[in-house]
């Protein structure tokens, strides 16, 4: 989201720049589920699918719950709650003919298990979860902190 919430500030970035802000791996994800497009001068922009008034929270959000491999995931691990990482990783790399080594298994699986458990944890309500990796907003409040 604040990779998303950079470029709509920003405008179009590098993926040297963006890599520089810590956003690579953001921006990968935001390009797979298609919210940023890539030019030929190597740059993100915001595709046609993502609206300026919508929080980048929303946007994201919206799109993982319609991501294929996410949904994959959260068959598997409904089937196999417990499921490991590496698991995780065998079954997506699998079902999608690839040959990952032990750590990008390791990776991608624990990654994927995040995602999952984050759209496992919307409510029937509509509310949306804070994303793993992120505290509540109250939370930081109380802590003072400031990144």
């Amino acid at each position: 989201m604040e990779a998303l919430d950079y470029i709509k500030q920003n405008g179009p970035q590098g993926i040297l720049k963006m890599k520089s802000l810590g956003y690579r791996n953001a921006c990968a994800v935001l390009y797979r589920f298609g919210l940023l497009k890539l030019n030929s001068e190597h740059e993100y922009s915001l595709s046609d699918l993502v609206c300026d008034t919508e929080p980048s929270l929303q946007t994201v959000w919206t799109k993982s719950k319609e991501e294929e491999t996410l949904h994959d995931v959260l068959n598997f691990l409904q089937a196999k709650p417990s499921a490991s990482a590496i698991a995780v990783g065998q079954a997506v790399a699998h079902a999608h003919n690839r040959s990952w080594t032990l750590a990008t298994l390791r990776r991608t699986g624990n990654s994927l298990r995040q995602w999952a458990g984050w759209l496992m944890q919307g409510t029937p309500n509509g509310e949306i979860p804070t994303p793993p990796g992120q505290s509540p907003p109250d939370e930081e409040e109380e802590t003072g902190r400031l990144f």
